[in-house]
């Protein structure tokens, strides 16, 4: 795989479908200091989401609804912190929750 144009490094570090196999979210690394960013593809429409999360691990793990995902993120020394949970189309200072002692049924398990 060569890196996009416009960046001398790529590594896709993983991607996980939807419950509903309508979206595709992958996690990536274009400069080397493995603090992944994970955006959303609509499948249907071919086209990509607004969504970015930035200093996450990678892990993702979609909502049953397949409108949201948790995923891990990382502390400045790049350290696994927390289980954060992304609401589609929403910002991402503005979808930041905590998920530590969540309910189990919240997620979709493969």
């Amino acid at each position: 795989m060569h890196a996009p144009r416009g960046k001398t490094f790529f590594h896709l570090a993983g991607a996980r479908h939807s419950p509903d196999h309508s979206k595709l979210a992958w996690s990536s690394d274009d400069l080397g200091s493995e603090m992944l960013t994970i955006s959303v593809r609509d499948l249907e429409r071919e086209t990509d989401l607004v969504d970015r999360v930035v200093g996450a691990t990678g892990d993702i793990v979609w909502t049953r609804n397949s409108q949201a995902f948790l995923y891990v993120e990382q502390d400045e020394s790049h350290r696994p912190c927390r289980v954060m949970l992304h609401r589609l189309r929403t910002a991402q200072d503005r979808r930041r929750r905590d998920l530590r002692g969540s309910r189990p049924s919240l997620v979709h398990r493969h």
